[in-house]
């Protein structure tokens, strides 16, 4: 299984955030996110969802109990959302194909 601190680390690289950014962004210290990411701290459930609205990601994925990120649908309108849905069948379908 995945480490929370090693999740925290790739999304928040991903996003070319420093750890005091990403401090800043969640209203923690840079200190504590460093904490995270060494594994010397963990986060509290509050910080945990915190990081995961951030990333928009589920808090499943930052405790490495889902493998795959979430795509944030509010806001977005029903015709939106039938076209993301579309567009993942799509390409769940040409990967699919690809492994034949």
């Amino acid at each position: 299984m995945i480490n929370i601190g090693m999740r925290i680390k790739e999304l928040r690289m991903g996003r070319n955030l420093t750890q005091a950014a990403l401090g800043k962004k969640i209203n923690r210290s840079k200190t504590v996110i460093s904490n995270y990411e060494m594994g010397i701290r963990m986060p509290t459930v509050d910080s945990l969802c915190e990081l995961a609205l951030f990333f928009g990601v589920s808090v499943d994925y930052l405790l490495g109990l889902e493998k795959r990120r979430m795509l944030p649908i509010e806001g977005l309108n029903t015709r939106q959302v039938e076209i993301l849905t579309m567009l993942a069948s799509e390409f769940k379908n040409e990967s699919r194909s690809k492994k034949k």
